[in-house]
């Protein structure tokens, strides 16, 4: 798990790399095996501040201890705030009581914890660090406040008690300022709001005043003043010791001499500057209803916080009150006039995001091409940018020596960021302290930062002239006292871990090599710098082709590499200066060559130029014989790697480039091959000849008796081979004679004239057994019995009997027997259902297959094989109303009915023998319909036609299809009715019921059924009433309110969706947050407008609801607004 912190108020990418290493690592930069990465964007969202206050609701006796003052913080946004501060400004005579401030965290948890005393920053103006005291009491790292998503860890609460004292002015207020700053650094919004009115018990003010104050410019930048004009009117004459005052913050002060009567009878400027205040005293007997205005300047300095600035202007008349602390009387002051004095700082917000450098090493200095990342949290400066360079010399962080400064005329906008990029020189030293800064002071801003290089650091050498092969030379940098040194990667180097190192290549490869070094610089602070260098190699010069290996009486060709000078030697060179020769030696020969390239590289070489023996070339026999069913290949030599080539092609052989091709025509030639091998060839010749064939006619295979010889003679040839070994009867040994003893098998071989051959083998058999003679098949009936060679038989069997014969083969004489089985008729019939077929008196009405066995009178038995089908028919039925009024009348129709079948209607007076008959029965009657099929078979079916008294005569209209929320009207017309019924009842209005008129609204789609009764007649109707719906889930918005009054008038109580019932809309979750991120409501029905059982206090409120279709609750959309409670 990886836990980050963004310092960044821009969206950052971090970049996760991950893999393994097949190698030892020796340096975080070594190469690996795998590798891979994850990109992410870290977020950081802001914070914003919220502060309320409470006070003291009733007034004090002079000296005596006030209620405290109770003000809570909190953070209203998604980010988290960081060096969160308070501060107080106090009125003149007021102060807060010691050992009385407290903080409660998280606000609401009932845990006040004692907190110091603030800080004076100024003269009645007290400040409180609020983050250490976070982190120190209350455990929050870094102090920070957390974000509105942590609600209530979002808020905390201080509070402290005061004192008054003679010279407070009665009436006056304290102001509260808050502020923080982002995690990056840059201030979060600031905020001033002024206490509750402060009172002491005394006798009241003589008279009252109004007190106007307006300022210019507002809000102001990089103004170096504001002018602020002042208008006073009392409603009763001034008295003697009237003061008009009040009190500059830190950062404001008054510009002498600026104050201005305008118009002002009496002589009120200057005023008193003294401890920070501005006192400018009335003159007494100022009529009532006099306006005073004046007008003054009041300069800002550049460290002035940005954000909202509050000025509290009071007049006041004294006034002689009692100290119980001092058990004496002094003067107080009563306010006759209280105003505030609001004014605005804004200002650029600058951050560094990025500061990225590249370094090239110079003879004395370095050159620094720096790129910067500015960006803006405030409001759009104004140019020039002044951007400073400093070095860092102690490693602390801040800046201790000035290496360059510059101006941009480009600024980055409020909320966006530019790079800028320039170059300086400097020292090597100072590169891994090397600070980029943005001064507020010097840019007008209300922040500025200060950022580090990054902490790669890549420092270019110069580049050394181009190497020659195996040439030496001296790479890295001077060595730093207590550093340490790594070369990646090493290969060609002398050492590994050395400042300097002698690099040498040899170069065998035909073009230069760039080889590009890093040298690993490790400080002993941790910085590391990373030289890289880049080398040339030249290649070695040489010959760069040549024909190496050639066949007699060919030429070589020999090049040399490009260079400025060539001498060649070997046998045929007749120019030794040229880049190319052309030489055609007799046997193997060696040349010799020095070369010079333009870079004075020089080397001598040699190549061997080889002259190769030919390749073997044997195309096989002389003369080759091919015989009718020989394989006509040709049987060259075979030699690994070489090319042939016959004389020949298609179509006497079928691919002339392999050394074995085939011969597809039978014709007597002279081939010639040619055999190529590494570009030097060879010859051989081969006779080829066709033989006629021969047809050997072999003897036939004999059966003889033991110790008898036979006679033998085959045919077909010039003359003959025997194996095994026979007797011959004529020089040609076509005739033979055999003796063998046992069976045996014999080879004879034919020949012509032409060498032909043709072979053949027959078999001899010795009859060691006697001789089977079989007898002609015996057969009869099965039952019946038979006598052979002396054995009764009944079943099939072969019997046997022996013949001994003197000086002969025994005879064996073998007698089969085989009964006859019954006949087999098959018999296949197909009748209706329920009838019947006799065969061999049994009878069959179901289908199946049978075996009946009939008896023979004469001969053997027969076998009636019998397969039984029933006619498959359609069920056929009666299609027509069967229900009808008295004097009406009906179609009957068959169906299922097949071609050609007769039908009959019964009783038939009323309908012709056809499958249509039309009835109109007096009283219900049954009709019995006969159909006899083309294959005979018949069938009936009935139908019974009902006849019931007449129907009333209504009719039922209306809206059948309506849109969700509109409501559908049904009008039943007709006769007169008695009464009406309408269904379903729950679903409809009661006024429907007895009504011919119908209006009702429906959720879903249904079917409205109206029963209409007449005397002794009814009528039931009924129609489908369909549903649309058109849900457009973005409109809405315009159904959700923005205030609502919960005063149980029956009017907006509730806030939710407005529609009603009949809306198309469903809110599926409805949540509410106060102004303190507590989310006071969740739930899926309308806000009451209380919080925890109480009545919830007038303000705005946050909201997000949820909606969807009544049809289709699975589709939402999220609304997000405010909502006003109204008490």
């Amino acid at each position: 798990m990886l836990l980050l912190r963004n310092n960044s108020c821009q969206p950052e990418h971090l970049e996760l790399r991950y893999g393994w290493s097949c190698d030892p690592v020796t340096h975080p930069q070594s190469f690996s095996c795998f590798s891979k990465s994850l990109d992410f964007i870290l977020y950081s969202p802001p914070g914003e501040l919220e502060l309320d206050l409470t006070g003291p609701t009733s007034c004090t006796e002079l000296c005596d201890t006030v209620d405290y003052h109770t003000v809570e913080i909190f953070n209203a946004e998604l980010g988290a705030v960081y060096n969160l501060y308070l501060e107080a400004a106090l009125p003149e005579g007021w102060a807060i009581l010691p050992g009385s401030p407290q903080m409660e965290y998280p606000a609401g948890s009932g845990s006040w914890v004692p907190i110091p005393m603030p800080n004076e920053v100024a003269p009645r103006r007290v400040r409180w660090e609020l983050s250490p005291l976070l982190d120190s009491l209350f455990a929050l790292p870094d102090g920070h406040l957390p974000a509105i998503t942590h609600s209530p860890e979002n808020r905390l609460r201080l509070r402290f008690q005061g004192m008054d004292s003679c010279n407070f002015v009665s009436g006056s207020f304290l102001i509260f300022q808050a502020g923080a700053e982002q995690n990056c650094g840059l201030p979060s919004n600031t905020l001033a709001k002024a206490g509750p009115s402060l009172c002491i018990f005394n006798e009241p003010a003589p008279y009252q005043a109004g007190l106007l104050l307006n300022a210019s410019p507002n809000p102001l930048s990089c103004e170096p003043s504001i002018l602020v004009e002042l208008t006073w009117t009392p409603n009763g004459t001034t008295r003697p010791g009237d003061v008009l005052s009040t009190d500059l913050p830190p950062g404001v002060h008054y510009v002498p001499g600026s104050c201005q009567p305008l118009t002002n009878p009496a002589p009120l400027c200057p005023p008193d500057t003294s401890n920070r205040r501005l006192v400018w005293e009335i003159p007494a007997g100022i009529p009532a209803g006099t306006v005073t205005r004046l007008q003054f300047e009041l300069e800002l300095a550049d460290s002035i916080s940005c954000g909202n600035q509050l000025l509290l202007f009071n007049s006041a008349s004294p006034v002689t009150g009692f100290c119980n602390a001092q058990s004496d009387s002094c003067t107080t002051f009563n306010a006759t006039a209280v105003a505030l004095l609001s004014f605005s700082v804004q200002r650029p917000a600058y951050t560094l995001d990025a500061f990225q450098v590249e370094i090239h090493a110079g003879d004395a200095l370095d050159t620094v091409v720096y790129s910067v990342v500015i960006g803006n949290g405030g409001i759009e400066g104004q140019p020039p940018l002044h951007l400073q360079f400093f070095a860092d010399l102690d490693g602390n962080g801040s800046p201790d020596l000035l290496l360059h400064g510059t101006d941009f005329d480009q600024v980055p906008a409020g909320g966006q960021s530019i790079t800028l990029q320039g170059t300086f020189l400097t020292e090597r030293s100072h590169l891994c302290g090397l600070l980029a800064v943005v001064d507020p002071e010097h840019n007008c801003a209300c922040s500025g930062d200060t950022r580090a290089v990054e902490p790669e650091l890549i420092r270019w050498l110069q580049t050394p002239p181009p190497l020659c092969s195996g040439e030496e030379i001296t790479l890295g940098v001077e060595p730093s006292a207590g550093a340490t040194y790594l070369w990646v990667p090493d290969e060609h180097l002398s050492c590994t871990d050395c400042p300097q190192a002698t690099f040498s290549l040899d170069n065998l490869e035909p073009f230069p090599l760039l080889n590009t070094y890093s040298l690993f610089e490790t400080l002993p602070d941790g910085c590391v710098v990373e030289h890289r260098v880049q080398v040339r190699v030249q290649p070695r010069p040489g010959i760069a082709a040549a024909d190496t290996a050639i066949c007699p009486g060919q030429s070589a060709n020999l090049f040399a590499t490009d260079g400025v000078s060539y001498q060649w030697s070997g046998p045929g060179i007749t120019d030794p200066s040229l880049q190319g020769q052309t030489v055609s030696p007799l046997s193997t020969s060696t040349y010799f060559l020095t070369v010079t390239d333009a870079y004075g590289c020089t080397a001598d070489t040699s190549v061997t130029v080889v002259v190769k023996d030919p390749p073997p070339a044997d195309a096989g026999p002389d003369t080759l014989l091919f015989c009718p069913g020989d394989a006509p290949q040709l049987q060259a030599l075979e030699v690994p790697g070489a090319l042939y080539f016959w004389s020949a092609g298609p179509p006497l052989l079928n691919n002339p480039t392999l050394p074995n091709p085939t011969l597809l025509l039978p014709l007597d030639t002279t081939l010639v091959l040619t055999v190529v091998l590494e570009g030097c060839s060879n010859q051989d010749t081969v006779h080829v000849r066709f033989g006629e064939g021969l047809e050997l006619v072999p003897p036939p295979d004999l059966t003889i008796c033991p110790g008898t010889s036979v006679e033998l003679e085959a045919s077909g040839g010039t003359h003959y081979q025997w194996s095994p070994p026979v007797t011959c009867l004529d020089p040609e040994c076509s005739r033979v004679s055999v003796s063998p003893t046992a069976n045996t098998t014999y080879i004879v071989t034919a020949f012509n004239d032409d060498g032909c051959s043709e072979q053949a083998a027959f078999l001899i058999r010795v009859q060691q057994e006697p001789v089977l003679v079989e007898q002609p098949l015996l057969e009869a009936c099965l039952g019946d019995t038979l006598l052979v060679f002396g054995q009764t038989l009944f079943q099939d069997s072969t019997v046997c009997d022996t013949i001994l014969v003197p000086n002969d083969c025994d005879t064996i004489r073998c007698q089969p027997v085989h009964f006859l089985p019954p006949d087999t008729t098959a018999l296949d019939t197909t009748l209706c259902e329920g009838e019947g077929i006799v065969v061999g008196g049994e009878v069959f009405s179901q289908a199946g297959t049978y075996e009946v066995l009939l008896s023979g009178t004469e001969g053997c038995d027969s076998l009636v094989l019998l397969t039984l089908d029933i006619f498959d028919l359609p069920e056929p039925g009666i299609s027509g109303d069967t229900e009808i009024e008295s004097g009406q009348s009906t179609t009957l129709t068959l169906t299922n009915l097949p071609l050609d079948a007769v039908v009959t209607w019964l009783p038939p007076a009323e309908c012709p023998q056809g499958p249509v008959c039309t009835v109109a029965p007096d009283s219900t009657t049954t009709y019995t319909v006969l159909i006899t099929h083309p294959n005979g078979c018949t069938q009936t079916v009935e139908v019974t036609v009902v006849v019931v008294p007449p129907l009333c005569a209504f009719s039922l209209d209306g809206d059948t299809e309506v849109s969700f929320g509109d409501s559908a009207t049904l009008i039943l017309s007709g006769a007169d009715f008695d009464s009406i019924v309408w269904l379903p009842a729950e679903l409809l209005p009661p006024d429907c019921q007895n009504n011919p008129t119908c209006t009702f609204c429906l959720f879903e789609s249904a079917t409205i059924t109206a029963i209409a009764y007449s005397g002794a007649c009814s009528d039931t109707l009924s129609l489908p009433v369909n549903i649309t719906f058109d849900c457009q889930l973005d409109e809405a918005q315009n159904r959700i309110p923005n205030a609502f009054t919960p005063n149980d008038d029956g009017y907006n109580d509730t806030f939710g969706l407005v529609g009603g019932e009949k809306s198309i809309f469903v809110m599926t979750r409805l949540q509410i947050w106060n102004r303190w991120g507590e989310k006071v409501y969740d739930g899926t029905q309308p806000w009451d407008g209380t919080y925890r059982g109480e009545p919830a206090h007038g303000q705005v409120f946050v909201y997000i609801m949820d909606v969807g279709c009544f049809n289709d609750l699975a589709e939402s959309r999220r609304f997000i607004g405010e909502v006003t409670l109204i008490r």
